[in-house]
């Protein structure tokens, strides 16, 4: 079943996505959902920042207001924007350590790990996370041979060819059942 592209803003749209799924099927929608959304979280609090920073950087406030403190008051910036510029600072920080990580285990940077159409446009901080800890329990070359066949697994019913957190959750799961043991029946484990 191909996954639909559709607006979600309600949970009756969640119910109306997943509606004759299989479980299988319904686990990895409800994944890529909800990368999906703190993707979207992300980019959003990234333009209020940048909005924020080139108003005050460039003193645009100037136009209105005599103080940037009786700015920032009209605009309750201690209340609704500050927390979401210390949000996408942190968000920031942490996608750095998660790519610092990467590459010190994998002695790459990811963008020379991933080819142009597995990397998503902007890699999410759960994307970086996942991948970092994909890149603690595996070498690069497992971890690529598993995120193409859980790309190849997907695809059948997701239009995307980047890699998704799904995917990588998969892969974490195959690796782990490598490392302990348990074996692995894909071929390129062996």
């Amino acid at each position: 079943m191909p996954f639909p592209t559709m607006d979600v803003r309600t949970p009756a749209d969640i119910e109306s996505l997943l509606s004759g799924c299989e479980p299988k099927d319904e686990f990895d929608k409800l994944l890529i959902l909800i990368e999906e959304h703190l993707h979207a979280s992300e980019q959003s609090a990234e333009i209020v920042t940048s909005c924020w920073q080139r108003i005050i950087g460039g003193q645009l406030w100037t136009t209105q207001y005599n103080t940037v403190e009786s700015f920032e008051m009209a605009v309750g910036y201690s209340q609704i924007i500050e927390p979401v510029v210390k949000l996408w600072n942190d968000t920031s920080r942490r996608k750095n350590l998660y790519l610092q990580t990467i590459e010190k285990r994998w002695d790459r940077s990811l963008v020379d790990i991933l080819t142009s159409n597995q990397m998503p446009a902007t890699p999410s901080r759960y994307f970086l996370s996942q991948m970092a800890a994909l890149s603690e329990i595996t070498s690069v070359d497992q971890a690529l041979c598993l995120l193409e066949k859980a790309r190849s697994v997907r695809v059948r019913w997701k239009s995307v060819a980047s890699v998704t957190g799904s995917d990588i959750i998969w892969a974490i799961q195959h690796a782990n059942a490598t490392v302990s043991g348990i074996g692995c029946s894909l071929q390129c484990c062996i």
